[in-house]
C-alpha cells in the first residue's frame, strides 16, 4: 500500500498559525506561552513555524513578521547586549538574523565551557559557527559506542557525518544498518519514539528519530503509526504538545513540523528494507 506523502494536509495549519501569533509580544519577541517571557529560542521556533506555514499556505503572517520593526529591533538589542551565548542560541540567532536579512556580524561570541567532547548536538552547532574544535571532534566517540546515546544525539551525529562527507572527509564510519535497527527499536507501540529503545514516546524524539532515518535513507518500523502519533499531539489550541496528553508549546510545534517533513521525505523516497 503506497504511503501518503502530503502529510501536512492532515493537520490544522491555520490553527497552528494563530497559536504561534498569539505568543508574540509587544517587544517583538515570542514566548513559550502568552504569559511567559520572550526568549530567542521561542522566537526562533515561532519564525520557523510561520515560515513553514507560509510555504504551504501562502499566508501573509510570515511576511508580516519579517517586516515587523519590533522583532528586528528585538533581535538587534539581544545581539548587542547579551554577552557570550551557548552554541545552540548562537545557531538560532544566526538563523533569525539570516531570515530578517540582518548582518551576521551582530552575533555575540559563543561561551565555551570546555574544549573536550560534550555531545554531538553542541559539536554540530560549533561546527556551524566555524569554531576551531579539532580536539573535541577527535575525542568524539562513534555513536553506537556512547553509553548515554539517544535519538537526538543520533541525528546530530549523522548531521556531522554529512558535514564531513561534504568536505571530503569522514571521521566516523558507523554502519547505517546498525543505526537503522537501533532507531527502529526506539519506536514504541503507540507509533511515537522514545529517547532510546524501551522508553516513553515524546514528540521531540519523533522529530530527531525520523530526521535521522531520512538522513540514512530508511523508514521507521511503522510509518502510519508514526504519523498518527504526531497528529494526535496537535491540541485544540492549534499548537502541538510533546505527547497527546500534554500542553502545547512552540518548540513541540516545530518538532511536529520537522517530524512530518522527515516522514514525508521518507515516504517519497519509497525505500523498503
Amino acid at each position: 500500500m503506497p504511503q501518503r506523502t502530503n502529510l501536512l494536509q492532515d493537520i490544522d495549519l491555520k490553527a497552528l498559525q494563530q497559536f504561534t501569533l498569539k505568543r508574540s509580544q509587544d517587544n517583538g519577541g515570542f514566548g513559550a506561552t502568552p504569559l511567559l517571557p520572550h526568549t530567542i529560542s521561542d522566537t526562533y521556533c515561532a519564525v520557523e513555524i510561520l515560515a513553514a506555514i507560509r510555504k504551504k499556505l501562502a499566508e501573509p503572517a510570515y511576511s508580516d513578521i519579517l517586516a515587523d520593526r519590533a522583532t528586528r529591533d528585538y533581535l538587534a538589542r539581544f545581539a548587542a547586549g547579551s554577552g557570550a551565548v551557548s552554541a545552540r542560541i548562537h545557531f538560532q540567532l544566526s538563523a533569525l538574523l539570516h531570515r530578517f536579512a540582518m548582518t551576521p556580524e551582530m552575533l555575540p561570541p559563543i561561551a565555551r565551557r570546555q574544549e573536550g567532547f560534550r555531545n554531538y548536538e553542541e559539536l554540530f552547532y560549533l561546527v556551524q559557527a566555524e569554531e576551531d574544535i579539532a580536539s573535541a571532534r577527535a575525542a568524539a566517540p562513534d555513536f553506537l559506542t556512547m553509553p548515554d546515546k539517544n535519538v537526538k544525539e543520533c541525528y546530530f551525529f549523522l548531521r556531522l557525518e554529512e558535514f564531513d562527507a561534504g568536505r571530503g572527509r569522514r571521521n566516523h564510519q558507523t554502519e547505517h544498518t546498525a543505526l537503522h535497527q537501533w532507531l527502529a527499536r526506539s519506536q514504541g507501540w503507540d507509533g511515537g519514539f522514545g529517547f532510546f529503545p524501551g522508553t516513553t514516546s515524546f514528540l521531540e524524539n519523533c522529530d530527531y528519530a525520523l530526521r535521522a532515518l531520512a538522513l540514512i535513507g530508511d523508514r521507521p518500523a511503522d510509518s502510519a503509526k508514526a504519523a498518527r502519533f504526531i497528529r494526535l499531539c496537535q491540541t485544540g489550541a492549534g499548537g502541538f504538545a510533546r505527547s497527546p496528553a500534554a500542553a502545547p508549546f512552540l518548540e513541540s510545534s516545530l518538532n511536529a513540523l520537522h517530524a512530518l517533513g522527515a516522514l514525508q521525505q521518507i515516504n517519497q523516497q519509497g525505500r523498503t528494507r
